[in-house]
């Protein structure tokens, strides 16, 4: 039954919070652990867990709590950047965006292509897994153990890389999505006008208006002495939540509208508010990530990894590290000034998918009926987990060593 489920992943999460910095140490990511225990407890083991009972088997499902969880993660990511950021890493963003992401996606769909699947399921897992992930990202940037290895810039810049280009990637999701569902130059030009210009550029300006506002608003209010710091977190919650639901309704990518109305938001306040604000809406993050990982754990298809063979995992693994270090030594011209050798050593080796991927993926196979699609986006964020997460301490540690030499 259900509940029984609720308990065990409820003291799970109890447990991997509670042990989060020692964990953190010791290299061994709770949301690996969340993972592997979601895995045990599911279908294809103890059976304790049975996600499609709870209705979560269904995309439509499983992408409202994605995209939920992903609101409240970007939200924290967005508050890290303290003042003027933006203005000051336009050269970063350029690179790890405009041009990065470009590069990652193709770099994504050629080694999925060695698979043997037709180009546009091949491109719809690729734009599925080309976004780095900010919820997978938080436990490597954030957290007493990164903050004495990572210089901050690059913890900045892989918070603002994964914050953008996690709504960002839909652009580039929808392009094979509607060449698979209308086809030729009625794709191209819904693409060009409904998906660029509605899906995307009405949630920028949307979220920066509502994110300047909020902020604005929560400035004079305390600058009055009428509201106390217990009701923040609150007030920033529902901001994020209420943005996410109103683009929802009007159809168009919420993900990036939460993440601008964030970054627009906190530019409004303190750098204390904003940084302590951040603190507590991680912390949030990092306890609703782990019950989501266990589902997710729960819900990996075996039997469809089995049928599919070898070729499936070794290509995923390939497409995750490729498309990341091409991405980062390609454009490295662009950005060369900001970030050493040794940095983007360590930048090229974290392109974690997570939530993210998981949202794309739930909406392709929707919109689309590619039944490879979730599958293989389910594989590639347990693959990405398992080499990213068990990573993250070693190379934390070797970039700190290579910081000290240089």
């Amino acid at each position: 039954g259900r509940m029984p489920a609720v308990a065990v992943i409820g003291a799970l999460t109890f447990v991997l919070s509670a042990l989060s910095v020692k964990l953190q140490r010791t290299g061994v990511p709770p949301l690996l652990i969340a993972l592997a225990c979601g895995a045990l407890l599911g279908p294809f083991a103890a059976g304790v867990v049975q996600p499609t009972a709870w209705g979560l088997g269904s995309t439509e499902v499983l992408e409202s709590v994605a995209r939920v969880v992903l609101a409240v993660s970007l939200l924290g990511v967005a508050l890290r950047f303290p003042r003027g950021y933006w203005r000051a890493n336009l050269r970063w963003i350029v690179a790890s965006i405009a041009v990065g992401m470009v590069v990652m996606f193709a770099v994504a769909t050629g080694a999925v292509l060695l698979l043997g699947i037709p180009l546009l399921s091949a491109m719809l897992i690729a734009a599925a897994i080309t976004p780095t992930d900010p919820v997978v990202t938080t436990p490597i940037v954030t957290g007493t153990v990164a903050e004495e290895r990572i210089p901050k810039r690059v913890r900045l810049n892989l918070s603002s890389e994964s914050g953008l280009n996690d709504g960002l990637a839909y652009l580039i999701l929808m392009l094979p999505l509607l060449l698979v569902t209308t086809g030729g130059t009625e794709a191209w030009r819904e693409w060009l006008t409904t998906t660029l210009l509605w899906e995307v550029a009405v949630p920028v300006v949307a979220g920066f208006g509502l994110g300047w506002a909020a902020g604005w608003l929560l400035d004079a209010v305390i600058a009055r002495g009428w509201s106390n710091s217990t009701s923040y977190l609150g007030y920033a919650l529902a901001l994020a939540l209420a943005i996410l639901a109103g683009l929802r309704i009007i159809e168009t990518d919420a993900v990036l509208g939460v993440f601008v109305a964030g970054a627009a938001f906190g530019n409004r306040l303190t750098d204390d508010l904003r940084a302590e604000l951040g603190r507590e809406i991680d912390e949030l993050g990092r306890v609703l990530i782990l019950p989501l990982f266990a589902v997710i754990g729960a819900l990996l298809p075996f039997d469809r990894w089995a049928a599919e063979g070898w070729a499936l995992p070794l290509v995923l693994v390939l497409a995750l590290i490729a498309r990341r270090v091409a991405g980062m030594w390609l454009t490295r011209p662009i950005y060369a000034r900001l970030h050493s050798r040794a940095e983007t050593a360590f930048m090229s080796w974290f392109g974690p998918v997570g939530v993210s991927a998981l949202l794309y993926a739930c909406l392709a196979e929707r919109r689309t009926g590619d039944d490879l699609v979730l599958p293989a986006v389910l594989l590639a964020i347990a693959l990405s987990v398992v080499i990213h997460g068990l990573s993250t301490r070693p190379a934390g540690v070797w970039l700190q060593r290579r910081e000290r030499m240089g």
